[in-house]
């Protein structure tokens, strides 16, 4: 498609002509996110302490530059501004509820955005009042929790301000009051960084030290960190083929009267924690 109307995509997520409310206090949208197979999954939970039900969480923002990146849902070979069903695998609602995607590229977007709604499915059993009325999240309940798998995960999905829906029905009022909208920041319900601990060991002498690194991660929640290593720098100026890697566990590094060598090793979780460690070798000549 090559014209993306923006407006809507506004309609189709119920977004438009809704005023942004002020965050009231005790509604919160908690997440965390766990590597997976090479995918990241991201777990979603709102805290509803409000006097209003929720009727529907939007990840991704219509602010530009605050929408998510689009690669994860490329699957919808239209990349429709309309919003599409979304299978299971990629996202697993709250109870009740189904998720939409919509991907759209206004003519300032160098790529296409995406918006990942998850909204209350309508049920169809009537009411004394003689209407449906949506599952919703009620007011003062915490809801079920639901799940996104990103392949290689996106920064958004944990920092891009999210927005739900609060949908006020008044005793005597069948119809029900309006959808309003509210912005709402992520709260990181993981905050705690990987443990990250090794030792370095010289495996042969030579004209190179044949070094072997041994690393241990673990992290309380993400069962799969990852971990980089960051830097080699030594107390001396390095110069080139001082240091030749293989990889991250096993180097070849110069053997020089007095130097040390550092080796900085990082590890991040899913939900973006990080620790550092720097692990000393010396390069004494022996």
């Amino acid at each position: 498609m090559d014209t993306r109307n923006i407006a809507a995509v506004c309609t189709a997520l119920l977004t438009c002509g809704f005023a942004a409310a002020q965050e009231p206090p005790g509604v919160r949208v908690l997440v965390s996110a766990v590597h997976q197979k090479g995918d990241v999954v991201y777990s979603y939970q709102i805290e509803n302490e409000s006097d209003s039900a929720i009727d529907y969480l939007r990840l991704g923002s219509l602010e530009p530059g605050k929408e998510l990146p689009a690669t994860p849902w490329k699957a919808n070979p239209l990349l429709s501004d309309i919003p599409s069903p979304v299978p299971k695998e990629q996202c697993y609602a709250f109870k009740s509820m189904t998720c939409e995607v919509a991907v759209f590229q206004t003519f300032a977007m160098t790529e296409p955005r995406a918006l990942l709604v998850m909204r209350g499915a309508e049920l169809h059993a009537v009411h004394a009042s003689g209407f449906s009325a949506p599952e919703l999240i009620k007011a003062r309940t915490a809801s079920t929790v639901a799940l996104v798998r990103v392949p290689g995960g996106a920064a958004g999905y944990l920092t891009v301000p999210a927005a739900v829906g609060l949908y006020d029905r008044q005793p005597n009022d069948e119809q029900g009051r309006p959808v309003r909208e509210l912005q709402v920041a992520l709260t990181k319900a993981d905050t705690t960084p990987p443990v990250l601990t090794g030792a370095a060991a010289v495996e042969k002498q030579g004209p190179m030290l044949e070094v072997r690194v041994n690393l241990q991660v673990k992290d309380d929640v993400d069962p799969e960190p990852e971990v980089q290593l960051v830097s080699v720098t030594a107390n001396q100026p390095l110069l080139p083929r001082d240091v030749q890697s293989g990889d991250m566990r096993r180097m070849l590094l110069r053997p020089v009267k007095g130097r040390v060598y550092q080796l900085t090793y990082k590890a991040i979780d899913a939900s973006q924690n990080a620790a550092q460690l720097v692990i000393p070798v010396s390069g004494e000549p022996k």
